[in-house]
């Protein structure tokens, strides 16, 4: 049996394959044995009692907190992501083993692809709220990387304006979308947004930030939606044994993860929103952040009123 295939069901679903499913998934590629596996009913239940636990327990979250120490908080950040562009700019985006810099060049179709694919996805949850592209002239990528979604945006929106925390992943973007895309680098507390936009954008980004980096971006975005503009956007809300504390963040005494996960709660979103006058037209569970036994991602659309 395939080390891999009898690995994923050890880890993921805590039993041995059978000869005929280990036969079944030979040929798979690794990454759909992953997907195909976690969304099975015996992933979801492999551990009800952390799954119990996220959704019972109050998390200890810091998320208002002082200028000075927001300031400090995105310093820290965008030192993190920019050695992470200056090393493995797409793997940093996509964490696939294909992306990696040593793989990219014969799978950066794929890597394209996949950002079309998630360009058509924000224009499906749009058109479910009855919104077409058009409706939307000033469009915002926030958090855009090196342009994975930024490029294919412009195809179907109008204007489009992206920015990013780290000045190595922006380079890359620029490259891949040409004068079309007006790019910004976030560092400064405008989050490198200045002018009202129709539509606010953010996917796997917010959740690398700490939660009052990811409340004040969020704080920032609100209050530059034009009226009628919405907001669409990703974040977790709830991962097991989550704490957060900005003096422990900022006095370096944890060990810095490579892509750390943090949580911003459901009640300081809505209450973020409602500050700004923006109402929630809708808020979904995302399979974005895995396992969702043990953190709940949610995907948002906030709209500001017209009037």
């Amino acid at each position: 049996m395939p080390a891999d295939i009898a690995a994923a069901f050890h880890w993921l679903l805590g039993r041995a394959a059978t000869a005929d499913e280990a036969q079944a998934w030979a040929a798979v590629p690794e990454a759909v044995l992953r997907e195909r596996l976690m969304a099975t009913q015996a992933f979801a239940t492999a551990l009800p009692s952390s799954a119990i636990r996220m959704r019972d327990e109050r998390q200890a979250v810091e998320w208002d907190v002082s200028l000075d120490i927001v300031a400090g908080l995105l310093a820290q950040v965008q030192a993190h992501w920019t050695r992470l562009g200056e090393t493995m700019p797409h793997w940093s985006v996509a964490a696939e083993p294909a992306f990696l810099p040593d793989q990219i060049d014969g799978n950066r179709a794929a890597f394209l692809a996949s950002g079309v694919q998630d360009v058509a996805h924000l224009v499906a949850i749009l058109a479910r709220h009855g919104w077409q592209p058009g409706a939307f002239p000033r469009v915002m990528d926030f958090g855009c990387g090196v342009g994975r979604m930024t490029a294919p945006m412009a195809d179907v929106f109008g204007a489009v304006a992206a920015c990013d925390v780290s000045p190595s992943h922006l380079a890359l973007a620029r490259v891949a979308c040409g004068s079309r895309v007006q790019f910004s680098l976030v560092n400064a507390l405008d989050f490198g947004m200045a002018a009202p936009f129709d539509l606010w954008f953010s996917t796997r980004t917010l959740q690398h930030n700490p939660p009052p980096v990811a409340a004040l971006i969020l704080r920032r975005a609100f209050s530059l939606l034009a009226p009628g503009g919405v907001a669409v956007f990703q974040l977790p809300t709830a991962l097991v044994g989550y704490s957060y504390d900005s003096a422990a963040a900022l006095s370096g005494s944890k060990p810095e993860e490579v892509f750390p996960i943090h949580v911003l709660p459901q009640a300081a979103v809505f209450a973020l929103a409602a500050e700004a006058g923006c109402s929630l037209v809708e808020v979904l569970e995302d399979s974005i952040v895995w396992p969702p036994t043990l953190c709940r991602s949610n995907s948002f659309v906030i709209r500001k009123p017209r009037s």
